[in-house]
């Protein structure tokens, strides 16, 4: 261990050493002045000077020793995702979800019972046979009759899957991705089953999934995003395979019960997860790719996060309600829950340069994307980190110290050796 970290800390002061003395005459040097000339106001001789090598410790020092952190809780995420655990959390999700159907001339309260969950698993012969333990637990938690449910009712039932898991009895049999997305596609069947529901605004071109959902997941930095013309097919896909209808509404609504709508958990969770994947893979180059789109269209997934479904007067909004169940506020507005998110940071943060990072970048008008500049990203970066040393000085050197692994003096040395960079680039 104290080899290591003798190591660390004369790899450390090498790279330093090569920020201050080797960088500023390479070639790449006058591109990155020109750069931060652009983005930044410290515009003398010695500020261009010292451009490049702040921006190379925050790039190659700083952000790898911070991301390292960012590794290993995805990889933490990742493990702990794929459990009967996460299965069960968010299928107790539902419990406090409830929406109103419009039926004919009136409306009914829908309560997403469990009792619905062991429905939907005692329609299909495959469920019915693989999961023939979770429908017989959930059986034993059912009060009352088919409908007529209340508050107190469902309550009630949820109260009952509480007990189950604290007894071990809802084992999904969860081992990797694919047997959690089908796990949890059918414990949120009463959730999706009602998403899809005709009278709700999810579906079509002016429901949620085409105006918020896809929108908040390009912002994101999400790929194969399923379409809404793929989407719809989907869904009368699904409504074939459980039965034929006549039309009438309540022909419909049985069809409706008897739907294995975890398409549309797919196409909300999987580009999700497939970013996830991409983020665990290169932290630090995907992160830097992300953020000028992101800032650019944060008002997206300000939508996305709350996103909810409309109906005879009242909405529902998915995520917040889901979100909460997993102790997450994501009430208020991407930056506002970014804000709270990072709260628990041992260190203040100043705002963050939204607009700045929103610029740092080509925009692409066909598909309104802003392509990163690594430059001008790494440039606004670099940038922030002066202000963020500025404003709270010894956070910045409690994160080095403890990010790094290397003692006091040797978190004050890279410390200073960082605010000697910065300060003389503003001069």
């Amino acid at each position: 261990m104290k080899t290591t970290k003798i190591r660390r800390i004369i790899s450390t002061a090498l790279a330093v050493l090569m920020a201050l003395l080797v960088l500023p005459v390479s070639a790449a040097a006058q591109a990155f002045a020109d750069t931060w000339e652009k983005t930044n106001p410290y515009k003398s001789s010695i500020g261009r000077y010292l451009a490049m090598p702040g921006q190379y410790i925050v790039k190659s020092i700083l952000l790898p020793q911070l991301l390292g952190d960012l590794e290993s809780a995805l990889q933490d995420v990742t493990e702990g995702l794929y459990t009967n655990g996460t299965v069960n959390m968010v299928m107790l999700a539902q419990r406090s979800i409830e929406f109103v159907i419009s039926q004919g001339s009136g409306s009914s309260r829908q309560f997403l019972r469990p009792f619905k969950i062991a429905e939907t698993i005692r329609v299909f012969a495959d469920t019915k046979e693989k999961y023939g333990d979770i429908l017989a637990a959930l059986d034993t938690v059912k009060i009352g009759g088919n409908t007529g449910a209340t508050s107190a009712s469902t309550a009630a039932e949820w109260a009952g899957v509480d007990a189950l898991i604290a007894e071990g009895k809802l084992d999904w049999g969860v081992t990797d991705r694919e047997s959690f997305m089908e796990a949890a596609g059918i414990a949120l069947r009463p959730l999706l089953r009602l998403l899809c529901h005709r009278t709700l605004n999810f579906r079509g071109e002016d429901g949620v999934y085409a105006t918020a959902i896809i929108p908040g997941l390009e912002a994101l930095g999400c790929k194969d995003i399923m379409s809404l013309e793929e989407f719809e097919a989907a869904y009368m896909e699904a409504m074939k395979a459980a039965g034929p209808t006549t039309g009438m509404m309540a022909d419909i609504t049985a069809i409706n019960d008897k739907m294995k709508c975890e398409f549309a958990l797919a196409a909300i969770l999987n580009p999700i997860l497939n970013l996830l994947e991409e983020l665990q893979a290169d932290p630090q180059g995907k992160l830097i790719s992300l953020l000028p789109n992101i800032a650019y269209r944060r008002g997206d997934i300000t939508a996305l996060l709350g996103a909810g479904v409309e109906n005879d007067g009242q909405t529902t909004k998915i995520f917040e309600s889901l979100g909460g169940a997993f102790g997450l506020d994501l009430s208020g507005t991407f930056e506002e829950v970014l804000e709270g998110a990072l709260a628990g940071l041992p260190i203040q943060l100043p705002p963050i340069p939204w607009d700045a990072l929103a610029g740092a970048g080509d925009l692409d008008t066909e598909t309104n994307t802003v392509i990163a500049d690594e430059a001008i990203v790494y440039a606004v970066l670099t940038g922030y980190v002066s202000i963020v040393m500025d404003s709270d000085p010894q956070g910045v050197r409690n994160l080095i110290e403890e990010n790094m692994e290397i003692p006091s003096w040797a978190s004050l040395l890279v410390f200073f050796l960082l605010q000697g960079v910065m300060f003389l680039a503003k001069v």
